[in-house]
């Protein structure tokens, strides 16, 4: 994904102070960082492309060690991350680092109450792009030409994992997950099942504790696989 110019925008500062949820546009972002205590954080995205990188603009020095990471403290709240249509790309010097002991990627079962969201009593959803036709059905890309780790990936690592949280995550995303050299890092709550209509994973590693998943690659959402979509980004 080309870089869309300019500086990135630093992370909104009511993902750590409210009210929720906070919805933000596509465009270069520096990361995202959650930090609240509150028992109702979603991040919801419109529809587009998020470019999550890092530069030397006023943004990024202002997140100090966190610019180019969608990351969390590990307090315990939990987080949810919504959108449709939507993609976040990440840079080689970005990366996904979730260390919150719960994270809710586009859960729809609602009798959920650690994810549960008023605002979005039937499920929030996380669906990836339905409306472009190089990215059709990718939610998280990362490029490519990123560095393998040396050694073991870990979480919290950076830039290394692509941690998506250290006790429970709860995934019901629709469309592909592309880190061709990272491990994805998922430590699953292990008392409900987790049915994804299309979730498809590209990895170099995949490390998931007590899995509770059921995937499937049918995605009628995107009129089929969105594979041939990525090969077609490159």
């Amino acid at each position: 994904m080309p870089d869309p110019g300019g500086t990135c925008q630093p992370s909104p500062p009511q993902l750590a102070t409210g009210p929720f949820p906070v919805t933000i546009n596509p465009g270069k972002w520096c990361g995202f960082v959650f930090t609240s205590s509150s028992v109702d954080v979603e991040l919801r995205l419109n529809p587009g492309k998020y470019y999550i990188t890092t530069d030397l603009g006023p943004g990024c020095v202002s997140m100090g060690v966190y610019c180019g990471q969608i990351t969390s403290d590990s307090n315990g709240h939990p987080i949810v991350i919504s959108g449709d249509d939507v993609m976040l790309f990440f840079t080689p010097t970005a990366s996904l680092n979730m260390s919150s002991n719960a994270v809710c990627l586009g859960l729809t079962e609602i009798t959920n109450p650690t994810c549960y969201r008023a605002t979005c009593p039937t499920g929030c959803s996380l669906i990836g792009r339905r409306t472009d036709a190089t990215y059709k059905g990718v939610v998280f890309y990362q490029d490519r030409t990123t560095t393998k780790p040396t050694g073991d990936c870990r979480p919290l690592q950076f830039p290394g994992c692509a941690s998506f949280g250290i006790n429970n995550t709860w995934l019901t995303v629709e469309g592909t997950m592309y880190f061709p050299s990272q491990t994805i890092v998922m430590n699953n709550e292990n008392s409900r099942d987790a049915i994804n209509p299309c979730t498809l994973i590209v990895a170099w590693g995949l490390t998931i504790d007590k899995p509770h998943l059921t995937l499937s690659k049918g995605c009628l959402t995107f009129g089929g696989t969105p594979l041939q979509a990525v090969t077609l980004g490159e």
